[in-house]
C-alpha cells in the first residue's frame, strides 16, 4: 500500500484520446522513478499495452467501458442522434454499478491523484474517495451533447459530474464550455516523441521515387461509401498512407502496419496530412510540420471550433470532403498553394509534453 499510484480514465472513443494520454504516461513514469499508473479503458487498452510494454511492472490495466462518444451513420461521417441519445441514456443509467465498482477497486491502492480524458464519472470516484483529480481535455461529452440535444434533462447527471472536476487542463482548440470557470490551466499540443532517424526510415519504405506522401485520416467505417468513390487513388503522382483497418486498395496505398504503435512516426514522414478533426492527428502533424487539411464536419462542435482555431492561427486549411480530389492536391502540393508556416508558431503549438507532465507531477503530489 506504500507504492503510490495515478489513476487514468481514458475515453474508449478512437484512439486520440489513448495517444495524448500515452505520451503524459511515458513522460510521468520516466520523470518520476516512483510513479505507478493505473489505466481504466476499454477499446484502446491493448494499444495502451503494447505502447508502454517497457513499463508493464509499473502499470496496472483494468478493461472497463468508459463512455459512449459519438455514434455515426453507417458508412458515414454523418451523426445517428436517435440512437446516439438511447445510447447515452442507457450509459447514465449504468453509472450507480460503474461508480461501486470502481470505488471498490481503488481502495486496494494508494491512489495520489485521478485524472480523466475526458470520462465524467472519474470524476464522482475521486470525490467519494476523497482523492484529488484533474480533467485534461478539449471538450466535455457534455459541451457535444449539448449542442446536439440542447439542455436536455437526461444529461443532467453529466454536467453534474464535469462540476466535481478539481481542475482542467484545456489543450488548444477547446470547445468553449462554462466547467472551466475560474479552475483552469491553458496548456500547449502535445504528441508522443518523433524519432527522426525512423521516419527516414519510413520515408524510404514507403515511396522509393521520392513521390510526395499523403496521409489520409478518416476511420474505417466510412471506406467504401466515402473513400471508395474518391478519384485520387489512382493518381500515380503521389503515395497515400492510411491506417492498417482502412478497406480501400491500391498500388499507389501504403497501409500502416497493425502492429505498429508509434503512428506520429508515419504522420512526421509525410508531405501532406488530409483527416477528419481528429485532435491528436492534428496535433501530430502540427507539431511534425506537416502542412494540414481538415475534412469539415458541421454538425459536432469540437470539429467546428477546431477547424476555426487552425485556420485563425494560420495552421492548415479545411475542406468540404467532396472537394477532395486530384486537382485539389494539385494545386496543393504542385502549386504549392499551402505553405509551412510552423516556424513562425507560438511555443503553445509545439511538443509541450514535457511542460504538461511536470505540471501533473506537481498537481499530483500537492
Amino acid at each position: 500500500m506504500n507504492e503510490r499510484y495515478i489513476c487514468f480514465y481514458i475515453s474508449d472513443h478512437g484512439f486520440g484520446h489513448a495517444a495524448r494520454s500515452i505520451a503524459i504516461i511515458r513522460g510521468i513514469l520516466n520523470k518520476d522513478k516512483q510513479a505507478n499508473i493505473i489505466i481504466k479503458t476499454s477499446k484502446p487498452l491493448n494499444f495502451i499495452k503494447e505502447s508502454l510494454n517497457k513499463y508493464k511492472d509499473r502499470v496496472i490495466y483494468d478493461y472497463i467501458q468508459n463512455d459512449v462518444g459519438l455514434i455515426l451513420n453507417k458508412s458515414s461521417i454523418s451523426l445517428n442522434r436517435n440512437l446516439l441519445k438511447q445510447k447515452i441514456k442507457k450509459w447514465v443509467l449504468s453509472w450507480s454499478k460503474y461508480i461501486e465498482k470502481e470505488i471498490s477497486f481503488l481502495k486496494k491502492y494508494n491512489v495520489i491523484s485521478i485524472i480523466s480524458d475526458i470520462t465524467p464519472q472519474a470524476f464522482i470516484v475521486a470525490k467519494k474517495l476523497n482523492i484529488k483529480n484533474l480533467g485534461i481535455c478539449n471538450f466535455t461529452w457534455y459541451d457535444i451533447y449539448k449542442d446536439i440535444y440542447g439542455e436536455a434533462n437526461f444529461l443532467d447527471k453529466i454536467k453534474e459530474a464535469y462540476n466535481m472536476c478539481d481542475k482542467y487542463f484545456i489543450y488548444p482548440f477547446a470547445v468553449d464550455s462554462s466547467f472551466y470557470n475560474n479552475k483552469t490551466d491553458n496548456v500547449g499540443l502535445l504528441s508522443r516523441s518523433i524519432d527522426y532517424e525512423r521516419v527516414k526510415e519510413i520515408k524510404r519504405i514507403i515511396t522509393k521515387d521520392n513521390k510526395p506522401i499523403i496521409y489520409f485520416g478518416i476511420g474505417k467505417s466510412v471506406d467504401f461509401d466515402y473513400l471508395g468513390n474518391l478519384d485520387i487513388w489512382e493518381n500515380d503522382k503521389y503515395t497515400f498512407l492510411l491506417s492498417s483497418g482502412a478497406l480501400i486498395k491500391g498500388k499507389n496505398i501504403y497501409k500502416i502496419p497493425k502492429s505498429e504503435t508509434e503512428t506520429q512516426n508515419y504522420i512526421a514522414a509525410c508531405d501532406l496530412v488530409i483527416t477528419k478533426a481528429g485532435w491528436s492527428t492534428i496535433a501530430e502533424s502540427i507539431i511534425a510540420q506537416v502542412p494540414l487539411v481538415v475534412i469539415k464536419r458541421d454538425e459536432i462542435v469540437e470539429d467546428r471550433n477546431t477547424l476555426r482555431l487552425i485556420e485563425q492561427n494560420n495552421l492548415g486549411i479545411s475542406r468540404e470532403a467532396h472537394d477532395i480530389n486530384s486537382s485539389f492536391l494539385y494545386d496543393l502540393l504542385e502549386n504549392n498553394r499551402i505553405k509551412k508556416v510552423y516556424e513562425s508558431r507560438d511555443t503553445k503549438f509545439m511538443n509541450n509534453i514535457d511542460l504538461i507532465v511536470n505540471k501533473i507531477i506537481d498537481y499530483s503530489l500537492k
